[in-house]
């Protein structure tokens, strides 16, 4: 796959950001960067030089890298520190290339999670006792919005046979909080009360407390063509580290990095996910990164859906997700099964409500089927053709990849102990939280390896499915998926759950699964597909099963054209 994403052109001038007044002597060095990048759009073709130092920035709102055309931002491995809720918005921009920098949270004025050790719990009094060992010193000012269990001795992201905990976070789906009182036993002992959730901890476990959830981005790159981000590290944000939306096309993700900054005292880089992509116009490069103990997702790249609450007129309808559009993008509907309409429409007006929903008025009247559960999405979006390879994925609270859009490449990657599946490919609808992914057509994954990936077992280690509580899934969603000559080790689940598949092929790879788990599954290391049709399962090879024969691997269920041959079970 070959995608070509552009690098500046006729770089003649050199500008350096000491001209404007950034300095590392500086508090706050928020205008004077803007002032650089302002001058850099009045001149194409230049290259903008930051002086090697630490620059701290100060600002609620995002710093705008706005309109730049040809231009080369090298900031000689500086490092900026940000607070108060503002990073770098790229937009408008074309043939832009920003290298060697190191970005950071300011940790010292608001940490965004600690690593907490249970040391004690009395289930008839509903409390536990926890030490911080990040700091070794406890707050009960800081509330606890969400935690993670992370191993005991290796102190990374996942846990056998352990849980996350909504502490004080809520949502639709669980609205009150579990946590109803914190105190301060002494100077690293604090006692929470709750409502008996946490019953089940046990002294001796470790559990990642957040205390930010989804905030702000490091990058966000929008209405942007053939950007590329070459030799940056993430240490740590509030959010994602790398979020790419509305119209970006042609970007390449180079050698960056996303990790806990070494002696730090930390245990979380980015509170999100490390890559972001959503309702781009997609050609995609991500190559020779490094992301690790992200509090979410490695990779995910998705398009927003809108999922319909009500029919409110003949040409209007209320609806929940569905993020950017403007009056007249083209919106395609399908049904509740998947299957497109023969019908699209144009946006002529809307009406925002409480935040999730919205009113979009169409400029042609509605067909009778569309109502409640329709599902709607922006034509104008297409975050396909992407190119995935050389990277590592590792020790993160969440999934390898997400992979929700059409013509991908995915090869020569390193996974390695994700707390969740190493990929979903998928289509998933939580009404109130989010609705992404139409389905894809054409993907490869091939020579990948796979180590101790799914440490919490939620889900099969690949997964193909539609997630939507409206939806009879008769029709299939994922078509023409190739998954070949990847290796595959120790895993605790399912090797793959197929569903709603229409031409996948699973051959040449290699499972070995030698280390035991406290609970095994019958199960571990298996095949199943379901509602799918024209699926090869062939010449791939396990070893340590247990089984004699390799039929026992497969299970096949409400689906067609399933064709098992050539695999082997070896000692």
């Amino acid at each position: 796959m070959n995608i070509a994403i552009q690098r500046p052109l006729n770089i003649t001038t050199d500008i350096n950001a000491s001209r404007f007044g950034v300095s590392t002597d500086s508090p706050d060095n928020t205008a004077a960067m803007q002032s650089a990048f302002d001058c850099c759009r009045e001149h194409p073709g230049s290259r903008l030089v930051v002086d090697y130092g630490v620059y701290r920035f100060n600002t609620k709102e995002n710093i705008l890298i706005d309109g730049l055309k040809d231009v080369i931002i090298s900031a000689n491995y500086s490092e900026f520190i940000f607070f108060g809720g503002g990073f770098f918005r790229v937009q408008n921009c074309e043939r832009l290339l920003i290298k060697d920098l190191v970005i950071d949270w300011d940790w010292g004025k608001r940490r965004l999670a600690d690593l907490y050790r249970i040391e004690a719990v009395d289930t008839d009094k509903h409390f536990f006792d926890a030490s911080n060992l990040d700091t070794g010193k406890v707050t009960d000012e800081q509330p606890w919005l969400y935690t993670t269990p992370y191993d005991r001795l290796t102190q990374t992201p996942g846990c056998e046979a352990k849980r996350e905990y909504a502490a004080t976070y809520v949502t639709y789906l669980d609205p009150s909080p579990h946590v109803q009182k914190m105190e301060k036993v002494d100077d690293n002992r604090l006692r929470l009360y709750h409502d008996g959730v946490f019953d089940d901890m046990e002294p001796g476990d470790l559990q990642l407390v957040r205390y930010v959830m989804y905030g702000s981005n490091a990058f966000y790159v929008m209405k942007s063509g053939h950007v590329t981000l070459q030799n940056i590290t993430v240490f740590s944000v509030p959010g994602m580290a790398f979020y790419f939306g509305d119209s970006a096309h042609h970007f390449h993700l180079q050698n960056c990095t996303v990790m806990v900054r070494p002696n730090s005292q930390r245990s979380i880089s980015a509170s999100a996910d490390a890559v972001h992509i959503a309702d781009t116009c997609g050609h995609i490069l991500i190559e020779g990164c490094d992301l690790s103990f992200m509090g979410d997702d490695c990779i995910n790249i998705g398009e927003s859906l809108g999922y319909v609450i009500e029919k409110t007129g003949a040409r209007s309808l209320r609806i929940q997700g569905d993020r950017p559009f403007e009056i007249g993008d083209e919106y395609a509907f399908k049904r509740t099964d998947y299957s497109d309409m023969d019908f699209t429409a144009r946006v002529a007006g809307s009406a925002e409500h409480d935040g999730r929903q919205r009113t979009l008025e169409f400029d042609a009247d509605l067909p009778d089927e569309v109502g409640k559960a329709t599902i709607i999405y922006n034509k104008k979006y297409h975050s396909d053709n992407y190119h995935i390879r050389d990277n590592y994925f590792h020790e993160n609270r969440g999934r390898g990849m997400l992979l929700q859009c059409d013509n991908g490449l995915v090869e020569h990657n390193r996974f390695y102990k994700t707390l969740a599946g190493a990929i979903n490919i998928v289509s998933d609808i939580q009404p109130g939280l989010w609705a992404e992914g139409s389905g894809v057509d054409t993907l490869e994954v091939r020579h990948n390896s796979f180590k101790d990936c799914n440490v919490n077992d939620w889900s099969a280690l690949i997964m193909m499915d539609v997630h939507n509580p409206d939806s009879s899934g008769s029709v299939p969603a994922f078509r023409s998926i190739y998954v070949h000559h990847n290796r595959f080790y120790d895993f605790p689940s399912r090797a793959f759950e197929v569903r709603y598949a229409d031409g996948m092929t699973i051959s040449d790879n290699v499972f070995m699964n030698p280390t035991a788990r406290q609970k095994e599954k019958p199960d571990r290391g298996h095949i199943s597909v379901d509602r799918s049709v024209n699926v090869y399962i062939k010449n791939n090879t396990w070893f340590d099963t247990g089984l004699s024969e390799p039929d026992a691997l497969f299970s096949v269920e409400n689906s067609e054209g399933v064709e098992i041959s050539g695999n082997q079970i070896r000692d």
